[in-house]
């Protein structure tokens, strides 16, 4: 937790999104309660339905006034989440944040047609407020040309990864339980934000090796607002 806090504390991100974020274990919950209050950022969390111990954190400064928090549930049998932050700043139009974290396919029909129904239910909540700027990111656990992430894509958002070329750049950012290599971990906008620039924190042999501090590699992306 502590070489976790140290590497978001190098980013000096203005926001932070975090899954598989063990909500239930309150001495856990409360250390990176009081990080974020040191740091000046208003801390969010959204727990799994379905009693499942894990689920969204977000950490917003303070200075971009972040509210409306909600959670939207995907009512589905892996019990997955989203949340949504506003934030807002003086001359800036109101921006969306959308945290969330999709089911993994097990290359079982079951789990494509879930995953597929979580993106469609998704953009079918974003698309209530068609004019409002949003930013969907967080563990999509499928690479840009899976069916579910290409919902986003064709629902008008802009993949961090297609910023320089009309040809999707390649990457891992998981080394999945089953052992695959994944290019999972995305950040999206739509309707305004201009995503600029972005990159993977370590290599791929920091998720595969022993004793690893997770099994993604945090994606860092600066934004135009």
């Amino acid at each position: 937790m502590l070489e976790q806090m140290r590497i978001l504390e190098e980013t000096a991100a203005d926001v932070i999104l975090l899954q598989e974020f063990w909500i239930k274990k309150r001495e856990y919950r409360e250390h990176w309660n009081k990080w974020a209050a040191e740091r000046d950022y208003v801390m969010y969390s959204l727990q799994r339905t379905g009693g499942k111990a894990d689920g969204c954190v977000t950490l917003v400064r303070s200075m971009y006034v972040p509210h409306g928090a909600a959670g939207i549930g995907y009512n589905d049998s892996g019990n997955r989440v989203a949340l949504e932050v506003r934030i807002s700043t003086p001359g800036a139009e109101e921006l969306r944040i959308i945290n969330t974290h999709w089911g993994f396919a097990h290359d079982r029909l079951a789990d494509l047609v879930q995953r597929e129904f979580q993106a469609r239910k998704l953009v079918k909540f974003l698309d209530q407020e068609q004019d409002v700027p949003v930013l969907v990111a967080g563990d999509l656990n499928g690479n840009h040309d899976e069916v579910a992430v290409r919902q986003l894509s064709l629902a008008g958002f802009q993949l961090m990864n297609t910023l320089r070329d009309a040809k999707p750049q390649e990457f891992v950012s998981h080394f999945a339980h089953t052992g695959a290599s994944l290019g999972c971990d995305f950040v999206a906008a739509r309707g305004g934000p201009e995503l600029v620039k972005w990159k993977l924190l370590g290599s791929q042999v920091d998720i595969e090796k022993e004793g690893r501090i997770s099994d993604h590699l945090p994606v860092v992306t600066e934004m135009k607002w």
